[in-house]
């Protein structure tokens, strides 16, 4: 979302969990980024927001994954907060993939719980790369996790990021390796 004229802020979050439970705290999420968007100016009073909304009303073993923060694009500045979520990748003009690492409890999981900003710089020509941890806890048939550097790998060998990313190829890659037909 557009926060003025040079700042994006952005939350990825993934709710742990399946059915009616599920479905009804990712409504609640989103009701949360709407009411709360305007404090990614500042990503740790964000998440520390949205955990404690959600720690008050969450009673079951319920907790939603995350990566939200503001992108500064003046700066070309990245200022991020993680909550359990996997890292980010900085892909750098050059071709070079770096992961974007940035500790942080789930939300929901425990009252006050403490978060910690990240920062990264970008240049021109640089991207960044957002997924859910769906994309990189998959194992293969001998129980190897693929990790980042597993799907760095895939993205690589789709020719990425001198081709276009083409989900559908990367995501059909995740599944060969974990030998599933869905994630």
């Amino acid at each position: 979302r557009r926060l003025d004229d040079d700042h994006y802020g952005f939350l990825l979050a993934d709710v742990m969990g399946h059915g009616v439970a599920a479905a009804l705290h990712t409504m609640h999420l989103s009701s949360l980024w709407d009411r709360y968007c305007r404090l990614l100016v500042d990503p740790v009073a964000f998440a520390r927001k949205l955990n404690n909304e959600l720690a008050r009303v969450v009673k079951d073993e319920s907790f939603a994954t995350g990566l939200c923060g503001v992108i500064d694009a003046e700066r070309r500045m990245l200022r991020c907060v993680s909550a359990g979520g996997p890292p980010m990748l900085a892909v750098r003009a050059d071709g070079a993939m770096e992961p974007v690492e940035s500790p942080g409890l789930p939300l929901g999981m425990i009252d006050d719980a403490d978060y910690e900003e990240t920062q990264a710089q970008f240049n021109a020509g640089d991207r960044l790369l957002l997924f859910s941890d769906g994309a990189v806890e998959v194992h293969d048939a001998r129980g190897e996790l693929l990790g980042t550097e597993g799907l760095i790998r895939i993205l690589r060998e789709a020719g990425y990021p001198a081709n276009e990313l083409q989900i559908s190829a990367v995501e059909e890659q995740i599944l060969l390796y974990s030998n599933n037909i869905r994630l």
